[in-house]
């Protein structure tokens, strides 16, 4: 039987990468290969790590390949990653030694080395996502960030003379930027949008049929997330903006706090509530606003799922999320009138649309074309 290593690496929160990782392990068992995960555990047990390893078939065999223990770099993020990038490129051997094939994805394009054994890198993000943040473009962000970006273009270099290594993009976003910053060949590149249970959030969304008002936004509180944009559109609306998001950690809390104290009035926070109750939010509400810059944006399909009609910026993969130009704004202003448009019916015509696009977001498509990838480079 052939065995199929997933390596992650990290569990420290629940996101895309966690159900990329566990939707691809059920799609693999489910297709008959022996599959094996290998995690790097944070420092105490966490709910986070709970819930990833309940998503897992029985049949997976988990295996811990090191700890948070271990880290040096405890406050300095960019730091703090980079040390988990060459603690993954050390691990990734151990997968290798008992697997046909390893597919990384824990989020970032690895700096796996050179070996010639066949690897998969599934880039859930880019991990240069700093150079999106202005902070690190200039002043002394600039220079903290500088040895950082020197020593993972130098390991991050090495993936284009690889053998037997496969990228996957989770968006042409992604891979236009992969193409443009590490000049790839197109041929060792590819595209395969991330796993949806689109039945699981359409299960009630048209049967019950409520009547929808009120905007709504869904994502773990943490800066990258772009709260504060959210608090500048929802400042000239009537309508409640209700906040939904997870707080990993004691610095996400004090995020949280600090956004209470300049929300605008009309602003509500749920922290921490299961998916049922995420669901129930999305089954009522009309709009799903977004504010961030993402690569995919999971929750804006999930949304759109659940009946909500999405309003997001006019950048990065949003507009492949959400392809209709008409829900996509470039300011404030021009995101209050498409809210507006939006609860007042204007674009209720768009629905049957949007139900029909999220289609190719499905998990059984993420998991057919992953099985095809892993079978050819299988074949090589």
């Amino acid at each position: 039987m052939t065995t199929v290593g997933i390596f992650h690496g990290l569990v420290e929160r629940i996101g895309g990468a966690e159900r990329v990782a566990s939707y691809l392990a059920k799609g693999l068992v489910k297709y008959g290969y022996n599959v094996k995960l290998y995690i790097v555990v944070p420092s105490g047990i966490t709910s986070a790590l709970r819930i990833f390893e309940s998503w897992m078939p029985p049949e997976v065999e988990i295996i811990t390949i090191g700890s948070t223990k271990e880290r040096r770099f405890r406050r300095f993020g960019l730091y703090r990653n980079l040390e988990d990038f060459i603690h993954d490129q050390d691990s990734v051997k151990i997968a290798e030694q008992s697997c046909d094939i390893v597919v990384q994805t824990g989020g970032g394009l690895q700096p796996f080395g050179k070996t010639n054994h066949r690897r998969i890198s599934y880039c859930n993000y880019l991990w240069q996502a700093f150079n999106v943040e202005n902070k690190y473009r200039t002043g002394f962000w600039k220079l903290y960030s500088l040895p950082y970006e020197f020593i993972m273009n130098r390991k991050l270099a090495v993936l284009k003379h690889a053998e037997h290594l496969f990228v996957i993009a989770n968006s042409n976003y992604t891979k236009q930027h992969l193409l443009s910053k590490w000049n790839f060949d197109d041929s060792n590149v590819g595209v395969i949008y991330p796993p949806v249970d689109i039945m699981k959030w359409q299960s009630h969304a048209y049967n019950e049929a409520p009547t929808r008002h009120d905007v709504v936004n869904v994502g773990r509180f943490s800066g990258d997330k772009n709260h504060e944009l959210l608090f500048e559109i929802a400042n000239g609306l009537s309508s409640t903006l209700t906040l939904i998001g997870n707080t990993a950690s004691s610095i996400d809390e004090l995020y949280v706090a600090k956004l209470k104290k300049i929300a605008p009035l009309n602003i509500r926070f749920l922290e921490n509530i299961d998916e049922n109750l995420v669901m129930q939010e999305l089954y009522k509400t009309k709009v799903y606003l977004h504010s961030g810059h993402e690569t995919f944006g999971l929750a804006v399909v999930e949304a759109m799922a659940a009946g909500c009609i999405p309003v997001v910026p006019d950048h990065s993969g949003h507009r492949e999320t959400v392809p209709f130009p008409e829900l996509r704004y470039n300011s404030v202003s021009e995101a209050r009138n498409i809210i507006q448009d939006v609860l007042r019916g204007k674009f209720d015509y768009l629905l049957p649309k949007l139900n029909s696009h999220i289609k190719q977001f499905d998990e059984a498509n993420f998991q057919s074309k992953m099985k095809n990838v892993i079978d050819s480079m299988l074949a090589v």
